[in-house]
């Protein structure tokens, strides 16, 4: 459906009809950008992932694992158009760097993992620069998106083994102002992590570009 047809529709039902959850589809909800509290305290008290770590990127914390309504929750702020349901996240993300080791490291500068141009104008956003926002204002860092580049189209990785994964994505990335983040210390933000095959290309090419170090973050992480 053209984004612009479903959002008006989106608007129009928000309008006429009771605001329901859009990931149970039963619940009254507040106001159309929220979640039902239900839905919202399986996310708020979902499992917390270990951290995981790739070659180029040896650090990478994850909120949650992708499953049940965080699973739900992600398809939905990436494919719904309500991307403002981001905000669903705002008090875990907070909760993280108040109470998390990981974000006592001194961070200069977050990157949100790019879409190529292509998927983000079918998409109209990229959640990955929604994410990176949060923590750019939590983190008073400045979160910049033109710095890692998505330079060609790759095929869907789902269903790829890690190898697969590395292989696709070959090639793809590239980075830009090198002076700006020469010798700094990079958050690079994607929002799930399967294999790690993504952050792993991403950070390699941002180590190659002279940043000094590359941790990663993700909304979630498949068992």
């Amino acid at each position: 459906m053209i984004p612009f047809l479903q959002k008006t529709l989106y608007s129009l039902a928000d309008l006429l009809l009771p605001a329901i959850c859009p990931l149970c589809g039963k619940n009254n909800i507040p106001h159309p950008e929220s979640l039902c509290s239900t839905c919202e305290g399986e996310i708020l008290l979902g499992r917390v992932p270990p951290l995981t770590r790739t070659d180029s990127v040896p650090e990478i914390l994850s909120c949650r694992f992708y499953e049940g309504a965080v699973r739900k929750y992600i398809k939905e702020l990436k494919y719904s158009e309500r991307h403002t349901l981001i905000n669903v996240f705002n008090k875990i993300i907070y909760y993280f760097i108040e109470k998390d080791e990981f974000f006592s490291h001194k961070i200069d500068l977050i990157i949100p993992v790019p879409l190529h141009r292509t998927k983000h104008k079918k998409r109209g956003f990229n959640q990955s620069e929604l994410i990176a926002a949060i923590l750019s204002q939590a983190l008073n860092a400045p979160s910049l998106s033109y710095i890692l580049l998505k330079t060609r189209r790759t095929h869907s990785q789902a269903g790829l083994s890690r190898e697969k994964r590395i292989k696709n994505l070959a090639g793809s990335f590239a980075a830009g102002n090198i002076e700006t983040i020469k010798n700094k210390s990079i958050l690079l933000v994607d929002d799930v992590i399967t294999t790690g095959a993504t952050l792993d290309t991403c950070g390699s090419v941002l180590l190659r570009a002279g940043v000094r170090s590359v941790r990663g973050f993700t909304l979630a992480k498949v068992a």
